[in-house]
């Protein structure tokens, strides 16, 4: 999962769109979008750590643990769709 994928996820998960976590951020439009091409500062990625309350390494994707809000139903679902990318890239990889 990428960083930006992570964002969309977590603010999902909060009843939020993308959009919505830029402007309580206090970003400009698109600043988030633009992570799925760029990397942020350090600066950004901990506003957006402590924002959702996770650690820069989960956003990272360096850290597999969920956060400690997340129900068993968000873990399932989580896990449901790492295993489906993962799939996805495996199946790519032997080509």
């Amino acid at each position: 999962m990428t960083l930006f994928e992570r964002i969309k996820f977590l603010a999902k998960k909060q009843g939020k769109s993308v959009n919505d976590v830029e402007s309580e951020l206090g970003y400009s439009k698109n600043t988030l979008y633009r992570l799925k091409k760029t990397n942020p500062s350090a600066k950004k990625l901990e506003e957006i750590a402590d924002y959702f309350d996770v650690s820069t390494d989960y956003l990272l994707g360096r850290e597999t643990t969920a956060p400690s809000w997340a129900t068993e139903n968000d873990k399932i679902d989580l896990d449901e769709w790492l295993k489906s990318k993962m799939s996805q890239w495996v199946s790519k990889a032997w080509i």
